[in-house]
């Protein structure tokens, strides 16, 4: 069975869009309890959706279509758990962030920069921080190299920081930690 979603029709479209870009090579979404989830193992994209439980395969990821295939034969398929990812909410640093319109770059760069509010020595790939709908959003960590968890009202998810050694220079070069 085919899912098609289209941007003018549906705010589904946009929360997709969202889910599907922490998708792995397997090309796969999982739909539980109303709540769509997919991973790559670096960041975890959540949302509530109205598609009906299963697995469904990307086959179309346009700039305003999203074509969706549920797939029938899940044996050997498993729904990931996500439920211990997510930092406390305790004794964490929070920071929020509104986004609006559709320029990506200025949302990307403005996510970013907070997060470096957040904790400074955590580096992040920022096409993780694509196409994320507009609204506000709260980020918190626990710390450097800690996963960073977002959320708005209605998608959610957990980032994990890209762990670059920063080189030591010695002949007094101003490149690295000073």
């Amino acid at each position: 069975m085919q899912v098609h979603l289209r941007k003018h029709l549906s705010e589904e479209f946009n929360t997709m869009t969202f889910v599907i870009q922490a998708r792995g090579k397997e090309n796969l979404i999982c739909v539980r309890n109303g709540i769509a989830k997919a991973t790559d193992l670096y960041r975890v994209h959540e949302a509530f959706t109205s598609l009906t439980d299963g697995f469904y395969k990307v086959l179309k990821e346009r700039k305003k279509r999203l074509v969706l295939e549920k797939i029938d034969d899940e044996k050997d398929l498993s729904f990931p758990d996500t439920e211990h990812i997510y930092p406390e909410e305790n004794e964490c640093k929070v920071v929020s962030v509104d986004l609006s319109g559709d320029n990506e770059g200025a949302n990307t760069g403005l996510i970013l920069r907070n997060l470096a509010v957040l904790e400074k020595e955590n580096v992040f790939n920022a096409d993780y921080f694509n196409k994320f709908p507009a609204g506000r959003y709260y980020f918190r960590t626990k710390g450097s190299g800690k996963p960073v968890a977002f959320t708005n009202s209605r998608v959610w998810g957990c980032v994990m920081p890209v762990n670059i050694p920063i080189p030591e220079v010695t002949d007094g070069a101003h490149i690295g930690k000073p």
